[in-house]
């Protein structure tokens, strides 16, 4: 990952504490420190600011009850939430599910 300026000159002001990403933009920072480092200070901080600002960003992510992988919209959560009762199809098999849906979530990465 650079470090310098990007290509077209624009720095990135906004810099994650716990990896190499920086942002142009504060609000993507946020969602990136949020997403992929939840459990850190950086993260409780934002938290914390925005509530005191009558805004609660932190409470917007939500995580997948099976595997913790997390989402910022409701729809992806649903979309992969249903990726662990679908069973990749079997040349020459019948599958045993019904609707194609096993019977229990099968856990991925």
């Amino acid at each position: 990952q650079k470090m310098e300026p990007d290509s077209a000159g624009i720095d990135r002001p906004f810099i994650c504490d716990n990896c190499p990403k920086k942002y142009l933009r504060k609000n993507n920072l946020e969602d990136h420190v949020l997403m992929e480092h939840p459990d850190t200070d950086q993260a409780a901080d934002i938290v914390a600011h925005k509530a005191r600002n009558g805004r609660s960003k932190g409470s917007l992510i939500i995580e997948c009850e099976i595997c913790s992988k997390r989402f910022r919209y409701q729809s992806d959560l649903k979309n992969h939430f249903e990726s662990h009762f679908r069973q990749p199809a079997k040349r020459g098999r019948v599958s045993s599910s019904v609707n194609g849906y096993p019977s229990t979530p099968s856990r991925h990465s």
